[in-house]
């Protein structure tokens, strides 16, 4: 049976691959506390670096942000916004807007995204790139990242798991992931003023680097479902996997 970890990496490999040359993932592992909108007191940044990512991973969830994965990959970059109290989120690419409410997704796709999706014909008739497409979260998401219940926080976990971090600046860390495969990647961390993670990016080779930030902590972020007028339902998880999230 192949453990979390290696589940995790199988993640991360994916990724990797839907980026082309990039190196962009996020692992499944253990994921972010329980969302509470409490804000975090003011504090000081570890100076031990392990501390300071462990301190960082711990204010995760806490309150709503805006996040994003720049990878140079237009299909696959996305800019994104989670409120910590439902764990409700929205995420926006080149030709998607996808929301998650609880265990519903909800998608409004336009050019060739829509046009290559294989809807039922009662959809297809009455699509348009101004409706949404509802539909359950596919089984396994806990092998994934987006469709995951503790994204976007697992966009994180690669600060957590990287082993030989050192600290390079102020509130800048850097260290290695290594992966089954045998590849290695490079991981940089920056945290905000208050210890807060704002940017994990990740690279196979030096000046190709893909990021995940996050931003805006303690945003207003009311991510709602659509109205029901314009939503259509197809009972389809499958349609997720046009989107190129992984």
């Amino acid at each position: 049976m192949r453990t979390r970890h290696g589940i995790a990496t199988v993640v991360v490999l994916v990724t990797v691959a839907a980026c082309g040359s990039t190196a962009t993932t996020a692992t499944t592992g253990t994921g972010a506390a329980a969302p509470s909108q409490a804000p975090s007191a003011p504090a000081t940044v570890p100076s031990d670096p392990q501390a300071a990512i462990a301190a960082a991973k711990a204010q995760l969830g806490r309150e709503s942000a805006r996040f994003a994965q720049i990878c140079g990959n237009a299909r696959l970059d996305y800019t994104g916004r989670v409120a910590a109290a439902t764990g409700n989120w929205e995420i926006t690419g080149k030709e998607f807007v996808v929301r998650r409410i609880g265990t519903d997704i909800y998608m409004r796709v336009s050019g060739k995204t829509l046009a290559g999706m294989p809807l039922s014909p009662t959809t297809e008739e009455r699509i348009t790139e101004d409706d949404w497409v509802r539909t359950p979260l596919p089984v396994g998401r806990e092998t994934s990242v987006v469709w995951n219940d503790k994204f976007p926080w697992i966009l994180a976990n690669p600060a957590s798991s990287a082993t030989g971090v050192r600290r390079t600046g102020a509130h800048a860390f850097a260290g290695t992931q290594a992966l089954e495969s045998g590849v290695t990647l490079r991981v940089r961390v920056t945290l905000d003023d208050r210890g807060r993670f704002t940017s994990v990016g990740l690279s196979k080779v030096a000046n190709e680097e893909a990021r995940f930030t996050f931003s805006d902590f303690g945003l207003q972020a009311d991510v709602t479902a659509p109205p029901q007028g314009e939503v259509v339902t197809e009972n389809s998880p499958f349609l997720l996997s046009f989107l190129y999230l992984t």
